[in-house]
């Protein structure tokens, strides 16, 4: 039969409208045939189940037959469903494997398909504009999906815990992923994202644990929370040059990356933003950051070098634990630095702190194992708790003039310092401040200490030299318990009480001096001194008597007490100056003159000669003895002997160093 344009049809838009309706109809010929050859074995399965699903009712409809195909056809969108069973096939769930999709339905509905345990095929036409939230939640089979190129969004959740997904195209138009949307799709390998996206929403491809490869769009402002939190194989990232933030745990326990760029421009890095990337090896942070969060690149294992910017003023456990540190530059713009910010940096052997630095806080340095000098800020006033515990490369510390505040085990366990200068504005010594600082020699604790903390120099076992300045009203309990080197210890008249257990077990202190102010002697204070031979108080009989002396206090009692009288004065580095007979200077020039030993124990920080000369009345000289002494040897006692000497009126003592230039001036033993 021959056609002509008159006689069959009536107009061009009649014949296109047929073209219309043929394309359609073997559309749905061919999708129909595809449903059969997937979803029939060898005879047409039975109908389980059917019914509507339409947002406007029975506008989309749906049916599963036995081999578990569900269909969902219709025109418009579906219905979104407030749970999964709302869904009118949630009874039937665990059967469906297939989910088709046809032509006409524009959107999958919210929870549509979510628990469905075993759907592992997914057809969706070119129309669909939307995925709900929760839409394929826990399908776990489902390996992979094809997103048509004309979804606008991908609601929250929407592929959330689909643990065989490995690859995913999120095609151009996307301009919404909500969050959780891949969250926990712990097989998928690669993902790309499309330029029309501004925003990665939280925890999007949270425990992604294979993902290895991402496409970041250059469109991109801001990367959520938890985006890419433990994602172990990710690598290769860049970021755009428009992006301005990176939330909190943004790229937690990324244990692959080991390396990224952060473009100028970005603005906020949040809390452990890069925290356990333990393969990361740089943190060049840009000038343009003004927020910096709390641990931001904590636990980063391999990170070497780190640069952070002129915006920022406070960190707070920003490189905790980053063990590979050996660099790192802080600008003069820091005035805190916060708890735990370097603590545990072992590789750290150098740090230059900010000049306008004001405090340093808990655990700030601690365990910086390689760590053997820091030079402090004039303007620093507080150091926290722990802040330099376990910085066994520390030798020597000096606080700076107007610092205030030591705090608690500050600097606790650090064997090898031998060296704290105190200054004068010193207000606070925490507990245990400087315990078991095993090579401390000697100290100073400046007059306006207040609050002096218990056990601050607890184990302190070389320490032999103590100074407590006049205007010092009180020292902590336990405060010099076990400080096994101490021999001489003076207490200021601005003192009233002694502590319990004060010095408790200083078992080489031979000589303490106390004032008349002192009203008690707290229990314990002088218990196991063993070898405590002589008291000088300053007050008379009934004034001693008067003296509360708690129990545990034998050694004070048994010792020789010298009333109204101080201890006989030594020059810097001499601990003790003593004969057979004692420590007097009566009794030791009888011994000398006897042939008796001179014996005086140093505490000595440099390779020193000690010269003992013993002088006559009128000042002259009569015999001349020297001796060399090692340094950092706590305790030392150097012998000498004088032959055929008489007439000596007194002794003098003088330390010279290895060019015999003078350590101390000469005094006499007297005093």
């Amino acid at each position: 039969m021959l056609y002509n344009k008159h006689h069959d049809f009536e107009s061009l838009e009649q014949r296109k409208g047929v073209v219309i309706t043929m394309k359609k109809s073997i559309l749905t010929f061919i999708l129909l045939l595809l449903v059969s050859v997937f979803c029939l074995p060898v005879h047409a399965a039975d109908t389980v189940g059917s019914g509507s699903c339409g947002a406007d009712g029975s506008n989309v409809t749906w049916t599963l037959d036995s081999n578990g195909c569900l269909t969902i056809s219709g025109s418009g969108a579906m219905a979104d469903y407030a749970y999964a069973n709302s869904c009118p096939w949630y009874d039937n769930r665990d059967s469906i494997t297939s989910v088709t999709v046809l032509p006409g339905v524009t959107s999958v509905g919210a929870h549509a398909f979510q628990f469905c345990f075993e759907l592992g095929s997914v057809s969706l036409p070119s129309g669909i504009t939307a995925i709900g939230d929760n839409a394929f939640e826990s399908c776990f089979p489902m390996a992979e999906i094809t997103i048509p190129d004309g979804v606008k969004t991908i609601g929250k959740e929407a592929f959330f815990k689909c643990g065989n997904l490995k690859s995913i195209t999120i095609p151009e138009g996307v301009v919404s992923l909500g969050a959780s949307a891949f969250n926990e799709c712990y097989a998928l390998e690669s993902v790309s994202l499309p330029n029309t996206l501004t925003t990665l929403d939280h925890k999007l491809f949270r425990q992604c644990w294979e993902l290895r490869e991402i496409t970041i769009p250059e469109s991109l402002t801001s990367i959520g929370n938890y985006v890419f939190y433990e994602c172990f194989e990710l690598n290769g990232v860049r970021l755009p040059a428009g992006l301005k933030t990176i939330g909190n745990d943004a790229f937690y326990a990324c244990l692959a990356l080991d390396g990224v760029t952060l473009p100028e421009g970005l603005t906020t890095i949040g809390e452990e933003g890069f925290a356990n990337c333990k393969s990361l090896k740089e943190a060049i942070i840009p000038e343009s950051v003004t927020s910096l969060g709390e641990s931001a690149y904590l636990g980063c294992e391999a990170l070497v070098r780190a640069k952070i910017p002129q915006t920022i003023t406070s960190l707070y456990s920003t490189f905790y634990a980053c063990k590979s540190m050996t660099e790192v530059t802080i600008p003069e713009s820091v005035t805190n630095i916060g708890d735990m910010t370097f603590c545990q940096c072992e590789s750290l052997a150098h740090i230059d702190l900010p000049p306008q630095l004001v405090s340093i806080g808990a655990n700030a340095f601690s365990g910086c194992k390689s760590l053997t000098e820091i030079t402090f800020p004039d303007t620093l006033r507080s150091i926290g708790n722990y802040a330099f515990t376990i910085c066994p490369g520390l030798t020597e510390i000096t606080l700076p003039e107007g610092f205030q505040k030591i705090g608690y085990r500050a600097f606790y366990a650090n064997e090898h310092l031998r060296t704290v200068h105190l200054p004068e504005s010193l207000e606070k010594i925490g507990e245990d401040a400087f315990r078991e600082c095993t090579q401390l020699q000697g100290i100073v604790i400046p007059k306006n200490v207040s609050d002096f903390g218990a056990y601050a120099f607890t184990d302190c076992s070389r320490l032999s030299g103590l100074t407590l300045s006049d205007g010092l009203k009180a020292i902590g309990q336990a405060a010099f318990w076990n400080c096994g080197s101490l021999m001489r210890v003076h207490i200021p008249e601005s003192m009233t009480r002694i502590p319990n257990t004060a010095f408790q077990n200083c078992k080489n202190l031979t000589t303490v001096t106390i004032p008349g102010t002192v009203k008690s002697v707290g229990q314990r204070a002088f218990n196991s001194c063993g070898s405590l031979t002589d008291v000088y108080y300053g007050g008379d009989e009934s004034k001693w008597a008067a003296v509360s002396v708690d129990a545990y206090n034998d050694p004070l009692l048994a010792a020789a007490l010298h009333l109204n009288a101080a201890a006989p004065s030594l020059p810097e580095g001499v601990i003790r100056v003593r004969t057979a007979s004692g420590s007097d200077e009566k009794s030791m020039l009888e011994d000398i003159a006897a042939g008796g030993e001179l014996v005086v124990d140093l505490n000595v920080a440099q390779k020193a000669f000690c010269v003992a000369a013993l002088c006559g009345a009128d000042g002259r000289m009569l015999a001349l003895n020297v001796a060399e002494a090692a340094p950092y040897e706590s305790g030392m006692s150097l012998g000498f002997t004088f032959e055929n000497v008489t007439g000596a009126a007194s002794l003098q003592l003088l330390l010279l160093d290895e060019s015999l230039r003078p350590l101390a001036a000469v005094h006499g033993i007297a005093g």
